[in-house]
């Protein structure tokens, strides 16, 4: 019993660390973005500075939809495992 209990915990917490790869993305093009920004001259660069700012709050969504989903225990990715076992 302990091993199933482990085993659902460890998928749950899979949404949490898949949550983690669009907000690395994210947070990569805020640099790409800041970094291009800080370069540049005039309105160009203001601009880029709160088109960064605004990516590097768009990279902050999906860990925290993955945090919640992963506490509320509505991970959908536990209930996929299991039909994609029971077919195998």
């Amino acid at each position: 019993m302990n091993a199933s209990r482990y085993r659902k915990k460890e998928v749950v917490d899979m949404c949490f660390i898949f949550s983690l790869m669009p907000a690395t993305v994210f947070v990569a093009l805020g640099y790409l973005v800041l970094y291009g920004a800080i370069h540049s001259e005039g309105g160009v660069r203001t601009f880029g500075k709160i088109l960064a700012a605004w990516v590097f709050l768009l990279a902050a969504f999906p860990p925290l939809i993955g945090a919640f989903v992963t506490i509320t225990g509505n991970c959908p990715i536990g209930e996929l495992l299991q039909v994609l076992q029971s077919q195998g």
